[in-house]
């Protein structure tokens, strides 16, 4: 089978879209199909075989972004395309943006090609983002001529409408064996106690409203006045990321928290995963994000808020210490228990990995989407 993957991000660009073709990508190769990747000429992404880009040179930050280069380059994309559908003459298209996946369904649907349009980001029903944003957001969404819709959030499900019974929960995945050291099948858990090492928390993402790194440094600054035996690190990059810097100089914990930057190295980013005792990811909105996953494979314990999918994927005190949203009280209390409390990480990590192997891996998840494949192409 042809499989053409439309996407506005791919490695090394950082992103969780990105991440998720590349690895939807290698699963789908490992069975013998033909895999070709179109996506925006950012700078950042590698260039290989079977791989196209379109539009004007640009950086992958500024593909999260209303911007000149991002509207004259989508409008590029619609006039490339059908010469890409042509050479290629894939059997069945996948999207992963919502502005090029309504212009790849309608050429799509005049080359007779089936369209499945994976929902990373949902973003029209939510009266906190930009006002522009969601209803570009929604036009793209309701003009698009898709076959199938993959929801990565099961509760945007109910914002789909007449597009329900075309829409699916599937979520993403990771590979386990990619984040376990020097070639070992299960993580190094951290047994020490916490009297005798420097307990680090660690978060990675883009660093933007939504992932509620304000509170996070606040409820850092309050943790500090019970202990100061513990780092926080923060991988990623994104607009906040000098108003960050600069409050956590004003709170005055330079030489606790840690910018990272970006990483895009894959070893890289797995050793400072291992590196860390607890993951914590204090969103205020966001679907089913991976690094939830790429935590729990890490042999990391998880701090996570109780938005989106991470309600259905997660069970407090089982496999992740869950707390309420834009709760600076409630995080610095779960800062604290975790810090204190080694068997309760260690058994919030081992009940982690386990809910990975047993549910989210790309061997996993990937069989369900080929199964949606399978299905659209045989009616």
């Amino acid at each position: 089978m042809k499989i053409l993957h439309i996407t506005k991000k791919y490695p090394n660009a950082l992103g969780g879209d990105a991440v998720y073709v590349l690895n939807l990508e290698n699963e789908q190769r490992k069975n013998s199909h033909d895999v070709f990747i179109l996506t925006s000429n950012c700078k950042e992404i590698i260039s290989k075989t079977g791989l196209y880009k379109f539009g004007l040179k640009d950086t992958a930050q500024n593909w999260d972004r209303i911007r000149f280069k991002r509207i004259i380059s989508t409008l590029f994309f619609l006039f490339y395309l059908p010469f890409i559908i042509h050479k290629i003459k894939p059997d069945i298209i996948h999207v992963h943006s919502v502005e090029l996946g309504c212009f790849a369904s309608w050429w799509a649907k005049l080359f007779r090609i089936p369209t499945i349009f994976t929902y990373h980001a949902v973003l029209f029903p939510y009266k906190d983002i930009n006002f522009i944003k969601r209803l570009f957001d929604f036009l793209f969404f309701s003009l698009g001529i898709f076959d199938k819709i993959i929801a990565v959030d099961v509760n945007s499900l109910s914002h789909f409408g007449n597009y329900y019974l075309r829409a699916v929960f599937i979520p993403p995945a990771v590979n386990p064996e990619e984040f376990c050291l020097n070639g070992t099948q299960t993580p190094s858990f951290k047994k020490q106690s916490s009297f005798n090492k420097i307990i680090r928390f660690l978060y990675v993402g883009r660093l933007e409203e939504t992932k509620g790194l304000y509170n996070l440094l606040e409820a850092t600054k309050l943790f500090m006045n019970y202990c100061d035996n513990f780092e926080l690190y923060i991988v990623g990059d994104g607009s906040l990321r000098v108003k960050l810097e600069n409050l956590s100089r004003k709170l005055n914990l330079n030489n606790i928290v840690k910018f990272l930057g970006p990483v895009s190295d894959r070893i890289k980013l797995v050793e400072i995963y291992h590196s860390a005792d607890i993951f914590v990811l204090p969103s205020l909105r966001d679907c089913c994000p991976v690094v939830i996953f790429e935590a729990w494979a890490a042999g990391l314990a998880l701090i996570a808020t109780k938005v989106g999918s991470i309600t259905t994927i997660c069970q407090h005190y089982h496999n992740a210490y869950l707390i309420s949203p834009n709760n600076i009280i409630m995080l610095a209390e779960a800062l604290l228990e975790l810090y204190s409390d080694n068997e309760l990480r260690l058994n919030l990590a081992r009940n982690g990995i386990t809910t990975v192997k047993q549910r989210y891996t790309w061997e996993i998840i990937s069989k369900q989407i080929q199964q949606l494949y399978t299905e659209i192409l045989t009616q």
